[in-house]
């Protein structure tokens, strides 16, 4: 795997949310797995079908109307270009939608690798109602936990007591 990256690091966006001590310990994890980064690096997608597989596009804030992407699958108007990412909510980032878009189309290329259906079974894909309630109204909101040193992020002790507001 190919991961081709515009900027000069990986996950530029979120490091403006994150220290990068946590994001760089996170991508250490990937050292040894045979995934490639190339930085600063920004290519066509139509070229990049011809060397591979599957291609996924990690959109950032600039909107790309031409891709048509199919919200379920991530698949585009190309059977193996793949898009989600930011565009797709609005001038607002958020990591976890980003995520989730990975997610679901890494499940669809998977699924056109192994020559299954992009769409069988998913009906249940993304958020589900639910009938769980939960009165919140007679707890007082206690204030958001600081880190100490936001350029390392929480503790351990920091981490428990913000999880503990839930």
């Amino acid at each position: 795997m190919v991961v081709f990256e515009a900027k000069a690091q990986a996950f530029d966006r979120l490091r403006k949310l994150l220290p990068a001590a946590i994001i760089d310990a996170d991508l250490a994890r990937f050292e040894g797995t045979g995934i490639e980064w190339r930085f600063n690096e920004t290519t066509d997608p139509a070229t990049l079908v011809a060397d591979f597989d599957a291609v996924y596009l990690g959109l950032g804030p600039d909107p790309d109307d031409s891709l048509n992407i199919d919200p379920l699958t991530f698949a585009t108007d190309h059977p193996k270009i793949f898009a989600g990412g930011s565009q797709r909510y609005g001038p607002g980032y958020s990591p976890i939608n980003s995520l989730q878009d990975g997610r679901y189309a890494a499940l669809s290329i998977d699924r056109l690798l192994q020559g299954a259906s992009l769409t069988a079974n998913r009906n249940t894909q993304g958020t589900q109602p639910t009938r769980l309630y939960v009165n919140t109204a007679r707890h007082a909101p206690l204030p958001a936990v600081q880190a100490a040193d936001a350029s390392v992020g929480y503790s351990q002790a920091e981490a428990m007591a913000e999880a503990a507001r839930c």
